[in-house]
């Protein structure tokens, strides 16, 4: 029997950014454009592969209306 996967804090606040910029009808390319970033990157960080700088997830943040709370929810501190 294979054993559930955790979710590590980096993917949880991928997973959070990509639920609220959907909700939101913003495209990976405009989220990516608007904190000037590539769309590679942004990828990476809502796939939690990279811990990004908090100026990024402050960008990210500002643009999607919503506050650093927000990003990490569900992350335990």
């Amino acid at each position: 029997m294979a054993a559930k996967q955790k979710t590590s804090d980096l993917q949880q606040i991928g997973i959070n950014i990509r639920r609220i910029r959907t909700e939101q009808g913003i495209s990976r390319a405009q989220l990516a454009y608007e904190i000037a970033t590539s769309e590679k990157q942004l990828s990476r960080i809502e796939l939690g592969e990279v811990n990004s700088g908090i100026q990024t997830y402050i960008k990210i943040a500002r643009v999607l209306n919503t506050t650093l709370t927000e990003l990490s929810y569900k992350v335990k501190f």
